[in-house]
């Protein structure tokens, strides 16, 4: 706000003002000193811009608040600084169901008798499994005689239409060569996810040494559709959302969840606090 804004009155030359103590009128603001008026006029600016600014700013802070933002945290600005990670609530973590006992017919990496069994419920065309799959062969190679890896199927459809297949297509290599044969193959196909088409398929089963005709056969048969439907529906039982969805069982009979494609370290870490 300027003094021309709030200039005072000035009578013209010839007139003579009215004699009184000086600038003494109505006590009206027009008639304070022109100082004062100044003043006045600037802390009333102040004021105005505070309402303005309020008015602005708190919806936003308002829709921050709303938002789980908090003012002053970094989310990911160009800064040197990492990010602050918020670790998830215990709500997040999965809620481990009923599902079926370890049985020796299943799909058994390492010693039965193991103390400790991961289950993992996986997909062959997953890359979050793709890239678990080295850290189980990893846990299995380096834990002999105490952890077992037991495989079953979670085939997504809709995002990995050709995962279910490759399951049913998986089955029928422990048909035709046992479960070594089985493991192979998921080998070959958990380090190319997203190859599943029937081409890739038969390629791999003439790879691992597997009758071509007879595996084609198999696989067209689609006789282990139903095998792999059951795996399906234990892995939701378990309370798997996602792939890889594994399960660390204690010979205690204790579960862990181990959601995700967890780093070795972070699994190792769970399976030392069981030992």
């Amino acid at each position: 706000m300027t003094e021309a804004h709030h200039a005072p009155h000035h009578e013209p030359a010839h007139h003579t003002p009215i004699q009184q103590t000086p600038y003494q009128g109505q006590g009206g603001l027009l008639d304070a000193p022109p100082k004062t008026t100044f003043v006045m006029g600037f802390l009333a600016g102040i004021v105005l811009t505070a309402v303005v600014g309020l008015f602005f700013v708190f919806p936003s802070v308002a829709q921050n608040a709303k938002n789980g933002k908090v003012a002053g945290t970094t989310t990911n600005s160009n800064t040197n600084t990492a990010p602050t990670v918020t670790p998830p609530a215990a709500g997040d973590e999965p809620v481990i169901g009923n599902f079926r006992a370890v049985s020796d017919s299943e799909h058994i990496r390492g010693d039965k008798k193991s103390p400790l069994t991961i289950v993992e419920y996986s997909d062959f065309d997953c890359p979050f499994c793709e890239r678990f799959h080295p850290t189980m062969q990893k846990i299995a190679d380096e834990y002999k005689g105490k952890v077992r890896w037991v495989y079953r199927h979670f085939p997504l459809d809709s995002l990995h239409p050709n995962a279910r297949k490759a399951a049913e297509a998986s089955e029928c290599a422990n048909e035709l060569g046992g479960n070594d044969a089985f493991w192979k193959f998921a080998d070959k196909l958990a380090g190319e996810s997203g190859q599943s088409t029937a081409e890739k398929l038969t390629t791999y089963a003439k790879d691992i040494g597997l009758n071509e005709a007879k595996f084609k056969t198999c696989v067209d048969s689609e006789k282990y559709k139903q095998k792999v439907q059951d795996d399906y529906n234990d892995a939701a039982a378990a309370g798997g959302q996602g792939t890889p969805y594994s399960v660390l069982i204690d010979s205690k009979g204790e579960k862990t969840a181990i959601n995700g494609a967890q780093p070795y370290e972070s699994v190792k870490a769970m399976i030392d606090a069981k030992l």
